[in-house]
């Protein structure tokens, strides 16, 4: 508080001056206080209107509150009066990328623009290797290489490098960059300690893993266990008190049972149009952001959710009433979140401390700045919600998950929109395309196959986080990865078996655990 103090009394001294105002905002932002930070940034902009820092700074505000219309006219404007600004192409092309519209030449401008900016070339670089387009993301890298050579030390970068490479047939550098790498990751590991030295480690695991050294890289893992505290770290201050409880709780929950894990793929339609087909089977519901829609379905079977994950601001803002009558609720029920998701509370007149203190049994906090180490048990890496959700189902112990709407993109058997809550392609909307943050593609075709793009990408992301979440999570904490059933055959997810409706049908017929009525009234009686 007394550093904000301070900066509140230089704003007073200097109403008129960027520099006091940008350094408030700053603050506000860091501390994910995005309303706070949004009034301080455009109060500056109006009283500085010059100042090519205070848009940025707004921009990148509006851009984690969500409200990207206004975060693209804040860089229009700030490009109008400094179109060679590198950083305001790269977060315009961030507002697009996230509108599904076409990014590519916004940030191949920025990076046109970045100079000898290692961090905005970095950047560029990192977007097109996530976006798949690895030669892009090659040459970003090799200008990032060639203006600083001392990045070649950096083993992090010449990962995602040596990645790129080897997309692009350029195996033999590939290798040699990784071998570089790893000579440099374990000099690293002999001066770190800690939880930098977990870090490193894991790194090394990664290195060796992307050679196709899979049993080295396990053991790289394990050996995170020999430097790390005896216990995992779940009383960390980014942790709610008492997490440990909390996780148990969550395993309370699913009981040893199947879980379904409900998404929003077009594939839902099948699951919902057979609906009734699982009403006798006994299972836990867990599903993510939009989930009112999902429970109108299983309304029709006399179910609800068990589990809620929120990653971001804007599925609360979208749909905060239904949040709180979910957690108003008798049955046991948990909701999972993260900082960035609590921070759009304040629009509803309340602070995260305050939820947190009115709902403190039914949250779990989990945090975004990954991955799971065992002084940070519950930090995942960046990813697809999916991607946080299905690792941490597995502290839960469930006996098998299925997932159901988990296309990858569009699907081949359905005219449908984006969300299976769409009755085909050229419906009207539904009512909840009015609430923030809902997008309709109708007369769209060409944001609507953006989408699909996005979707296609955050699969094949969301693939590779799992994937080394499920190692890391046995490595450091035994914790076995149960079967998992991908029910979508055209899915453009790998990772999991993909499964038809029937087929897991009959694997839930096969594998019937003891009946429904029996289970509810045990978990009833707790």
């Amino acid at each position: 508080m007394e550093a904000e103090n301070l900066l509140r009394e230089a704003v007073a001294e200097e109403p008129c001056g960027a520099a006091p105002h940008l350094a408030l905002a700053e603050f506000l932002l860091e501390n994910l206080r995005y309303a706070e930070a949004e009034t301080v940034a455009a109060v500056a902009v109006q009283r500085c209107p010059t100042s090519v820092e205070l848009r940025l700074v707004l921009a990148r505000i509006q851009f984690q509150l969500l409200r990207l219309e206004s975060a693209a006219k804040t860089i229009e404007a700030l490009l109008a009066i400094a179109p060679e600004n590198g950083w305001a192409w790269f977060e315009y092309g961030k507002i697009l990328w996230n509108s599904f519209d076409r990014a590519d030449s916004a940030f191949e401008r920025a990076g046109d623009l970045s100079g000898n900016d290692g961090a905005l070339l970095a950047g560029v670089a990192q977007r097109f290797l996530y976006d798949l387009d690895y030669e892009k993301a090659a040459r970003y890298y090799e200008r990032l290489l060639n203006l600083h050579p001392n990045m070649w030390d950096n083993f992090v970068i010449c990962r995602y490098y040596a990645t790129c490479l080897k997309e692009t047939a350029r195996t033999q550098e590939a290798i040699d960059i990784i071998s570089a790498a790893l000579k440099s990751c374990r000099l690293a590991a002999k001066r770190a300690q800690g939880e930098g030295l977990e870090l490193i480690k894991r790194e090394e695991a990664l290195l060796l893993s992307q050679t196709g050294r899979l049993d080295e890289s396990f053991s790289a893992l394990q050996s995170i266990r020999d430097v790390a505290a005896p216990t995992p770290r779940y009383d960390r201050a980014e942790y709610l008190p008492r997490t440990r409880e909390r996780l148990q709780r969550l395993a309370e929950i699913v009981d040893s049972r199947d879980v379904f894990v409900l998404l929003q793929g077009p594939s839902f339609a099948t699951f919902a149009a057979r609906l009734h087909e699982f009403a006798d089977f006994e299972f836990a519901i867990a599903t993510l952001n939009s989930f009112p829609p999902v429970e109108q379905e299983l309304r029709r079977i006399n179910r609800r959710a068990d589990i809620l994950l929120f990653t971001q601001p804007g599925s609360i803002r979208a749909w905060h009433a239904e949040l709180v009558k979910f957690l108003a609720r008798s049955p046991p029920n948990l909701v999972v979140a993260n900082h960035y998701a609590l921070s759009g509370l304040p629009e509803f007149g309340l602070s995260e401390r305050e939820f947190v203190a009115r709902h403190d049994k039914r949250l779990l906090l989990v945090h975004s700045d990954g991955p799971p180490l065992p002084s940070r048990p519950l930090h995942f890496e960046n990813g697809p919600s999916v991607s946080w959700l299905i690792p941490l189902l597995l502290f839960a112990r469930p006996r098998r998950i299925f997932l159901f709407g988990a296309d990858g993109g569009s699907n081949p058997s359905f005219s449908k929109r984006p969300y299976f809550y769409y009755d085909d392609y050229d419906a009207d909307p539904q009512e909840f395309l009015n609430r923030p943050g809902m997008v309709s593609f109708k007369g769209l075709p060409r944001k609507l196959d953006e989408y699909n793009h996005r979707q296609h990408v955050n699969a094949i992301n969301g693939d590779r986080v799992i994937d080394f979440a499920f190692r890391s999570l046995e490595a450091y904490f035994g914790i076995q990865v149960p079967p998992i059933f991908n029910v979508c055959p055209h899915s453009t997810h790998r990772i999991f078996p993909r499964i038809d409706i029937d087929d897991a049908l009959a694997r839930l017929a096969d594998g019937r655990a003891r009946p429904a009525p029996e289970r509810r009234a045990k978990r009833a009686s707790n």
